[in-house]
């Protein structure tokens, strides 16, 4: 199972990719617990997070995180689905996290009966963070608190908003994913499951146009919070290989 842009090949994160996690992220803990908690998410609910890699080199190059939020974020319900992003320090600023989440999300539209996607971004230095969020459609929904209690900003992306979109304006994400708007932005950010904390860090992208990558399916839209989310999530088909 693999997810292929321009520049880059997705594939589900698991124990398999510790060691590079690890390395990646300076921090093998962090590596453990992730690869962990996502081979759980993808065994029981047929989504997760994603390894990055360079589809040149295969080289592991960051994540991007599709879960369910669990408890102890204030502001995001244990069943919505919660996305989260990071990239290796020596290879932000080239707009990776942007395009990886895109087909990833893209990829949970297609399959999912979710209709929405949260994330949160914590308050302060972290704009990169916030115009990475905007930039793939998210608008800001509450404030509230993260798992340490941390302030922070909720952000939703709604499925039915961006076939809204689509209609309106055909072409605009192909568009956008072609030519990257100035100012926009890679995040590193550490995203845990359940009751662990989640540490974020970004670094700005520097406007950067790239060739066009493959398009999301029309009905597959980012959303960044569920809206009147199921109390049991459904199991989810596998893509086709």
């Amino acid at each position: 199972m693999a997810l292929r842009t321009a520049r880059l090949i997705l594939t589900p994160l698991s124990l398999l990719d510790e060691a590079e996690h690890a390395q990646a992220s300076g921090n093998r803990d962090n590596a453990l617990r992730d690869t962990r908690a996502a081979e759980l998410q993808w065994r029981e609910h047929g989504f997760g997070p994603w390894a990055i890699r360079d589809l040149g080199d295969k080289s592991f190059l960051g994540a991007a995180e599709l879960r369910f939020a669990g408890d102890g974020i204030e502001g995001i319900a244990a069943n919505e689905v919660e996305a989260g992003w990071w990239v290796r320090e020596n290879r932000r600023n080239e707009g990776i996290a942007t395009e990886a989440m895109s087909v990833a999300i893209g990829d949970l539209w297609s399959r999912a009966g979710t209709e929405s996607v949260t994330a949160y971004i914590a308050d302060g230095e972290n704009e990169p963070s916030r115009r990475l969020a905007t930039g793939l459609g998210f608008t800001m929904r509450s404030k509230g608190r993260g798992r340490f209690g941390e302030p922070m900003t909720v952000y939703e992306l709604l499925r039915d908003a961006r076939n809204r979109q689509e209609v309106e304006n055909p072409g605009a994400e192909s568009a956008r994913l072609c030519q990257r708007p100035p100012c926009q932005s890679d995040v590193a950010a550490t995203m845990s499951a359940g009751n662990a904390a989640a540490n974020t860090t970004a670094a700005a992208d520097l406007p950067h146009p790239q060739p066009c990558v493959a398009r999301t399916p029309r009905r597959s839209r980012m959303t960044l919070h569920a809206t009147k989310p199921r109390k049991t999530p459904p199991k989810i088909p596998s893509p086709r290989p």
